[in-house]
This record gives C-alpha cells, structure tokens and sequence, in this order.
C-alpha cells in the first residue's frame, strides 16, 4: 500500500496579485534541485510517497506573481523545508 506525501504552503502577495508556484525537490548531499511540479495554483501538492527512493529530501517552493505582472515587474520568492 502506497503512502501519499503531502506538501504544504503558504504565502501571500502585498498587493494582492494571485500567485503561481513551482515545486522542485533534490535528495540529501545533493547540490541540484529537479523539478516536480509548476505552475501550481494550489498551496498543497500530493506524491505518491513510494515514487522517491529510500532516503532524505528537501522540497522548494518558488512563489511568483508573474502571471499578474509584467516580467520586469514580476517578483518570486523562495522556501525549502526541512529535511523529510
């Protein structure tokens, strides 16, 4: 029986523009990030825990308002967890 890993967030604009993230992940010892998912709406993401290998990871979010400003304007932010 699989294990479903959820991964949460929260974040929010000053101005209120609506957000768009991207969610990469890389393994302990690692230096490269792989992405996992982008142009997420949500502020949670589900995996099928059993589709990583045995072992620790760190997950990122990059948090961006670019779909609701000009790419000069746009700005982006980002988090990593722990280690999971």
């Amino acid at each position: 029986m699989s294990q479903q890993l959820v991964i949460g967030w929260s974040a929010d604009d000053p101005d209120g523009d609506k957000l768009v993230y991207e969610l990469d992940f890389r393994g302990d010892g690692e230096r490269d990030w792989k992405p996992l998912k982008k142009d997420l709406h949500d502020s949670s993401y589900a995996i099928d825990g059993d589709a990583l290998a045995d072992g620790r990871y760190f997950f990122r979010v990059i948090a961006s308002d670019r779909e609701a400003n000009a790419p000069s304007a746009a700005k982006e932010v980002d988090l990593v967890s722990s280690p999971y």
